[in-house]
């Protein structure tokens, strides 16, 4: 896999130019890859709140298995089917960027 995890790539201040990425999940094992999305970055806000420094604001593009509980569940949402085309908060760690040679 040609991608740099996201705990190792600064993010700029140009929110205009978000990022292709790969979300993954925690397993006993390792990691497993739940959707495909884009990670901005910028001023690391969500929803007018400022994330720390350990998560990242991304959007689902593409859901590799619906049922996959979300990380940070909220009321209104529990799994991944139902935050497709929305921002989220990831943590950085379970972030892979994808390089335009992988796309």
């Amino acid at each position: 896999m040609s991608c740099a995890t996201a705990a190792n790539v600064p993010l700029g201040e140009d929110t205009n130019h978000p990022i292709k990425c790969e979300l993954y999940v925690e397993d006993i094992d390792s990691p497993w890859l739940m959707a495909f999305g884009k990670m901005f970055g910028g001023f690391n806000v969500l929803h007018n709140v400022p994330l720390p420094a350990h998560l990242v604001k991304v959007m689902i593009e593409k859901v590799r298995n619906d049922s996959v509980i979300v990380i940070m569940p909220i009321d209104e949402v529990t799994n991944v089917a139902q935050i497709l085309k929305t921002f989220i908060d990831q943590p950085r760690h379970l972030v892979s960027l994808i390089s335009d040679n992988t796309v």
